[in-house]
């Protein structure tokens, strides 16, 4: 690798090139680390050259395990080599990108969200992972099963097609087997209850103590409280409403004031206070930007004669003199 014949950025977008398109072997592998290592500067260049090259919003994790051919024996597996590029870079890099991040393990991987964005990211076999903020995944592929662990939060997937190697989402609860489609599992009542919303294609949905399996397509979505579960059919605009989140927007329609509030502090470090419980059983109406609490408060002022007062740590709405 060229040292001072070349420039910082030059060297990193030419690493980027080689991660993304797997030319690494164990040496370059070693080499990169060893450059990555040597100054920030070398990581900051990196993380903006993989962000460039892979078109993505935001990249945090160095290079996840490439996926072998489904017929090598060892299809599904991650390549060990990846685990020892060191807890250290991605961590560095997670903290200088502030969204989310990758912890790579010996056989499976932990994803997060931050608690003001959502996070993406695509997982080794091509599938799209929406993590929504504050969520987290737990991820173990192997040659018979590409599994993953909704811990908290809600996630969307886009999964890649594979009829020989089934997709699974698990919650507490439930197990949710997909072939190639898309579809979102969230958590409710700290983690006990789930709610599944497919988009396209279809998913199968079982309990995990037991009964039959519920088939579960496109526009159609699957309520699980308690050991109950509910299947139901939604209109395009409630689909709509319901995935905003993954466009980075909030539709409300006729959620209570309150409710609506908790939605949008979501993904803001100034929360909204709603101080009068009278204005808070409000219902409101409208579609608010992730991560602008300041003009979610604006609206409700302004549908709701009320005031808002902006503090150093909060932003409170109140009845209007």
């Amino acid at each position: 690798m060229p040292g001072t014949e070349a420039s910082i950025d030059d060297i990193a977008r030419l690493w980027a090139i080689r991660t993304d398109e797997g030319d690494m072997s164990e040496e370059r592998q070693a080499e990169m680390e060893a450059w990555l290592n040597a100054s920030s500067r070398h990581l900051g260049a990196y993380v903006r050259a993989r962000a460039v090259w892979s078109r993505l919003d935001r990249l945090v994790a160095v290079s996840q395990p490439q996926m072998a051919p489904v017929s090598d024996p060892h299809a599904m597996r991650p390549r060990r080599r990846w685990f020892y590029m060191g807890a250290g870079i991605a961590a560095s890099i997670a903290l200088l990108v502030g969204v989310g991040g990758i912890l790579i393990g010996q056989d499976e991987q932990r994803i997060a969200a931050s608690d003001e964005s959502v996070y993406r990211t695509t997982l080794e076999d091509g599938s799209r992972l929406l993590l929504d903020s504050g969520s987290a995944v737990a991820v173990r592929f192997d040659k018979a099963e590409r599994r993953l662990e909704l811990e908290r939060g809600q996630a969307f997937f886009d999964v890649a097609h594979n009829e020989r190697i089934p997709f699974v989402v698990e919650t507490a609860t439930l197990r949710v087997t997909a072939v190639g489609t898309n579809f979102s599992v969230g958590l409710r009542d700290g983690g006990r209850d789930a709610l599944v919303l497919v988009t396209e294609g279809a998913v199968r949905v079982e309990q995990k103590g037991g009964g039959a399996a519920t088939l579960v397509r496109a526009n159609e979505q699957l309520a699980a409280v308690a050991d109950r579960m509910t299947r139901s059919s939604l209109t395009s605009r409630e689909v709509e409403r319901q995935s905003a989140w993954q466009k980075g927007l909030l539709i409300f329609n006729g959620e209570t004031l309150k409710a609506a509030a908790e939605a949008v502090n979501r993904y803001s470090h100034k929360p909204v206070v709603i101080a009068d419980e009278g204005l808070a059983r409000q219902k409101f109406v409208g579609m608010i930007h992730t991560g602008n609490p300041r003009s979610f408060a604006d609206a409700a002022a302004a549908a709701f004669d009320a005031s808002v007062e902006e503090r150093a740590d909060t932003i409170v709405v109140r009845p209007g003199d």
